[in-house]
């Protein structure tokens, strides 16, 4: 997952290279967190499709 970052000041200073470490680590660390909150969304997606197949599954199981 690619992430873009603008960066805008009242004055016209450049970021040292420190800032800008820190603004990419930043970066990386939003992209890792995004990343983590797909993954979890398509799992709970996933558990609720399961939970309902499992009830259907339970239900015909009782029919027999």
């Amino acid at each position: 997952m690619d992430l873009g970052l603008v960066l805008s000041s009242a004055d016209d200073r450049f970021l040292s290279y420190d800032e800008m470490e820190i603004v990419e680590v930043v970066s990386d660390q939003v992209s890792v967190v995004l990343s983590h909150a797909t993954v979890l969304e398509e799992f709970q997606t996933m558990r609720e499709k399961l939970e309902m197949r499992n009830c259907v599954l339970q239900q015909a199981n009782r029919m027999l």
